[in-house]
């Protein structure tokens, strides 16, 4: 395949793969309604006078929907999806600051920046997320655009390079390790539901996702193609962008706006860890704040802990895209789609009672309604495993030893 095909099929995957993740999104969203329809019939869904104060999480939907060996698998997954995810966000928080500050390794300020992110363990619910997840937007929208013009000005002030679009792949393993980087871009939907639960109409809740994905559209795909168009040999030596960006007020400022994103991410992802860990020692609910914050800290110094030992972030993004990403955003959700509405003894009464089924969609009554959806769903599952989790799992696995090999383990400086 010619070098320019692979950068277009990659621009392809990205959009691919987004597109499927708010398809499965939607799926969500009709699986959580109709589980909390139904036990609001039940009268098991109020826990006291008439209202909830229990979080509602992936595993427990994607079992209730399903069976129980669905859910704790899904439980399972979710602890290593989310788990790494915000072992990532210490992880790149370090790497960035050391960029602007190298006297301290990075390992160094793991353990600060590990300490600023268990500050988030002492926010109660997702609904105090709310002006933190705005900050986080505006670091992300000045950071995105930072790369754009960062991109068009080029390395060296040369401008854009043609020569970005002739690089050959290193290797298929790269290939497939790349690709696994962009399913783990979509591995926010294992803590989707409890946001969804937070808010005080869920039910509106993929509408606000779809705008919300288009507006990430024009941060990621721009920021990503001119920085690959302006600085090509060094975006493919380099893990992190802000090794190549040449020193400015600019760049300083964006790296202390990205630390902070990825503080205020840590317990966007850690949360849903923290509410499992709550219900196990049964301080969820009427318990006084402090013994949830108390339950809450192991699981962050664990975290912390595990950020330290393994600095790896790309390698542990291409890990989590191939062995987690791939079940809980593209083969869970559909899976549990279709055993609830098609697979099960009661699948005909669950499509007569479920609240948002296709055939009330216009767009989807006419290209064939339940039918379609059902297929639709086995096509993305088939398609998932083989692509993500089968070539890109070893791909990815192939990449960590690597690094362990090279690096070690509690690396001071990892790819400095």
């Amino acid at each position: 395949m010619a070098p320019w095909k692979c950068k277009v099929f990659g621009i392809v995957l990205m959009l691919l793969f987004a597109s499927l993740a708010m398809w499965t999104v939607y799926l969500m969203v009709v699986l959580y309604l109709d589980n909390k329809n139904r036990r609001i019939k039940e009268g098991t869904w109020y826990n006291y006078n008439n209202k909830r104060s229990i979080a509602n999480q992936y595993h427990e939907v994607m079992e209730s929907a399903s069976y129980r060996w669905v859910g704790i698998f899904s439980r399972v997954v979710v602890i290593i999806a989310l788990g790494g995810l915000a072992v990532a966000q210490i992880i790149a928080s370090s790497s960035n600051f050391h960029r602007m500050i190298p006297s301290l390794n990075k390992r160094d300020w793991a353990l600060v920046f590990g300490g600023v992110a268990m500050g988030m363990s002492a926010l109660p619910s997702f609904r105090n997320f709310r002006l933190f997840s705005f900050l986080a937007l505006v670091a992300t929208t000045f950071t995105s655009w930072y790369m754009v013009a960062m991109g068009i000005k080029g390395a060296d002030d040369q401008g854009l390079n043609s020569a970005a679009w002739d690089n050959n792949v290193p290797s298929l393993s790269a290939f497939f390790a790349g690709a696994s980087n962009i399913i783990f871009t979509f591995g926010g939907h294992a803590m989707l539901l409890e946001v969804m639960d937070a808010m005080f109409a869920p039910y509106k809740f993929h509408k606000v996702f779809y705008i919300s994905y288009s507006y990430v559209y024009t941060l990621v795909l721009p920021n990503s193609v001119f920085i690959f168009w302006g600085w090509p040999s060094q975006a493919a030596q380099y893990g992190n962008v802000y090794a190549y960006m040449p020193p400015s007020v600019a760049r300083d400022f964006s790296i202390v706006l990205m630390v902070l994103h990825q503080v205020i991410v840590f317990g966007l992802f850690a949360f849903p860890l923290y509410f499992m860990v709550e219900k196990w020692w049964g301080v969820h609910t009427n318990a006084p704040y402090w013994k949830r914050v108390a339950a809450r800290l192991p699981v962050g110094l664990l975290l912390w802990l595990i950020a330290l030992a393994f600095p790896f972030f790309g390698v542990i993004n291409d890990l989590l895209g191939a062995f987690t990403t791939t079940f809980e955003t593209f083969i869970i959700p559909p899976l549990v789609y279709n055993i609830h509405y098609q697979l099960k003894k009661s699948a005909a009464k669950n499509r007569a009672e479920s609240t948002k089924p296709p055939t009330n969609n216009r767009a989807l009554s006419k290209i064939g309604g339940w039918h379609f959806v059902f297929w639709f769903n086995w096509l993305i599952i088939v398609f998932t495993a083989i692509f993500g989790f089968g070539m890109g799992g070893y791909a990815s696995i192939k990449a960590f030893v690597d690094s362990v090999s090279s690096f070690g383990v509690f690396a001071a400086c990892y790819d400095c």
